[in-house]
């Protein structure tokens, strides 16, 4: 299990493993080989475990190499502007920063990076409200978790 990964620089290098090295970490590194270039993805939730499992399911793939898991909208802020990652998944309700602040955060500096607001809010306004402001997918946790892999490998298939 991923417990936490810090990396230094930009989306790259990693640095030090606190805890453990999951399978998502072991796989990651087999995957370049086939598919070239590993995308970075940022994984924010403020549920650790949400974040840790996220980040497994992600990484086991071995197509992406994982930013964080991070806890708070502040550290995701923080660590999208040190790392510029390619693609964010994040909570809407988080502590410090809500998850639509950090997609408009976001917005103002990268206009490619793809976000995913992964959640369990089903207000019809919280999800106009995520994608007005520059999200690619909302999503809902309970019904769509297992898909992110997926929807994360079709974006980057499109993109050269």
């Amino acid at each position: 299990m991923v417990t936490e990964a810090i990396y230094g620089g930009q989306c790259g290098g990693l640095v030090k493993s606190q805890g453990g090295v999951g399978k998502a970490q072991a796989r990651a590194s087999m995957g370049v080989a086939r598919m070239g270039k590993r995308r970075c993805v940022l994984i924010a939730d403020d549920a650790r475990s949400v974040a840790v499992r996220l980040a497994d399911l992600v990484g086991e793939t071995g197509q992406f190499e994982i930013v964080g898991p991070v806890y708070d909208g502040l550290e995701a802020k923080r660590s999208f502007e040190a790392k510029r990652p390619d693609a964010v998944i994040l909570d809407f309700a988080m502590p410090l920063l809500s998850g639509l602040e950090v997609v408009q955060a976001i917005r103002k500096v990268s206009s490619t990076c793809f976000i995913i607001v992964l959640t369990n809010q089903s207000d019809a306004s919280v999800r106009q409200r995520c994608l007005a402001a520059g999200a690619d997918q909302y999503l809902h946790k309970s019904r769509d978790f297992e898909a992110v892999p997926g929807i994360l490998a079709a974006h980057f298939e499109r993109i050269p």
